[in-house]
């Protein structure tokens, strides 16, 4: 749920859901599981953006969308 609103709608956590959140993690771990859900959200829409598809063996395969090359 946390990391869903993190990414969908930043605004909607409240003081609230970070003292629920404490109960189960210190300061620093908040901290550091909104770093890499951060993180990991903008790789997800950067190769989103360029259309990236899984590896094909030892290579990445990159599609451009209406472009050519």
């Amino acid at each position: 749920m946390f990391a869903e609103l993190y990414i969908t709608s930043p605004d909607a956590i409240t003081d609230e859901l970070f003292e629920e959140l404490k109960v189960h993690f210190s300061e620093g771990q908040l901290v550091e599981l909104m770093f890499f859900v951060g993180t990991y959200n903008m790789v997800h829409r950067f190769n989103a953006a360029i259309d990236m598809e899984p590896r094909d063996g030892d290579k990445i395969v990159v599609v451009a969308k209406g472009y050519d090359a």
